[in-house]
């Protein structure tokens, strides 16, 4: 299972960001040594979004490309943080 994060990893977000994408990192690194899901490692795939429009190429990179089928949010989520609605 492949997981894509698009998050600004340069500019000046980066210092939080970076942060958030390595407690994604470790959360993917704890479910795979349980099993993964379903018996399936997960995979974590982050682009750089530096700026909106590089976000914008970056997300449709991970669900063209790398075939990705999750959203942000989910990310959120992996990361303990929930998205405001």
């Amino acid at each position: 299972m492949k997981i894509g994060g698009v998050l600004p990893l340069t500019g000046s977000m980066a210092p939080i960001t970076k942060k958030i994408a390595q407690s994604a990192e470790l959360a993917m690194e704890h479910v795979n040594q349980g099993g993964g899901v379903k018996g399936c490692p997960v995979q974590f795939i982050l682009r750089d979004a530096r700026q909106p429009t590089v976000g914008v190429d970056a997300a449709k990179y991970l669900v063209e490309v790398e075939r990705c089928r999750r959203s942000p949010d989910d990310l959120l989520r992996v990361t303990g943080r929930s998205s405001p609605r």
